[in-house]
Formats: structure tokens, C-alpha cells, sequence
């Protein structure tokens, strides 16, 4: 059972890290794209809106600026 949500539009890459309560979306017409490697914490939420977003490869993404990492997706 996973604890976070990706929507329509989200292309998520190999040894993404998602964390329980993360909101992945994008509005119609745009694109989110979370390249290989990409940590994103607990109870963070990206939305693409107007265009494309792209987390690039590595990345750490997290509330004030902390991310836990755990688990791949």
C-alpha cells in the first residue's frame, strides 16, 4: 500500500525515494518530471502548473529543507 498520491501528467524515473504523504501533480497541459535518483520527503507537495516542472536527477526535495530517505519507489 503506498502513502502518497501521483496524479496524471507525473512521470517519475527509476530510484525515486517518495515519502508517505507527498501530492505529485499536474495541471492539464503540463508536465511533472522526477528524473532517477530524486528524494522527495514526507508530507511535501509539488504541483505543475502552466508548463513544465522538472526535479532533476538527484535531487532532494523536503519540508524546510529536510528530506528523510528511506525506500525506492
Amino acid at each position: 500500500m503506498t502513502s502518497f498520491y501521483v496524479g496524471a501528467n507525473v512521470e517519475v524515473g527509476p530510484e525515486v525515494v517518495i515519502a508517505a504523504g507527498t501530492v505529485l501533480e499536474a495541471a492539464p497541459g503540463s508536465r511533472l518530471i522526477v528524473e532517477a535518483g530524486v528524494c522527495i520527503g514526507a508530507g511535501v507537495v509539488i504541483q505543475a502548473y502552466g508548463g513544465d516542472l522538472r526535479l532533476a536527477a538527484g535531487a532532494n526535495v523536503g519540508q524546510i529543507g529536510r528530506a528523510s530517505c528511506r525506500e525506492r519507489v
